[in-house]
């Protein structure tokens, strides 16, 4: 049988058996697409229009209790504001969300 790629599913193979998954909504499609593709692709368009329906994460200012709360906090500070221009650029290079320490994709540092 040959390997078919549908966009937007993911297919698992476990125990002999092929799971496929609907990738934007985590969505199991428990129909066998050997048997019956054409439900199974309206099952896919089905779940494709429901997750173009649910609207996108909106960004929130990070929570007091997590370390990009406490940067911000500090940055609004008393004592952030008394710091040098020099000092002041230095923790601005540690604490910037795009390139210091909390940027995306940034890995454990290694110990």
């Amino acid at each position: 049988m040959p390997k078919i790629s549908i966009g937007g599913v993911k297919s698992y193979r476990s125990n002999g058996r092929v799971y496929h998954y609907h990738r934007k909504t985590g969505v199991r499609i428990d129909i066998d697409l050997a048997i019956e593709p054409e439900r199974f692709l309206a099952r896919v368009r089905e779940l494709d229009a429901k997750a173009t329906a649910i609207p996108a994460p909106s960004s929130s200012p990070p929570r007091i209790e997590t370390l990009g709360g406490l940067f911000d906090a500090w940055k609004h500070s008393e004592e952030a504001k008394d710091k040098r221009p020099q000092t002041w650029a230095s923790y601005e290079r540690v604490i910037n969300p795009d390139k210091g320490s909390l940027r995306k994709g940034q890995g454990a540092a290694p110990s």
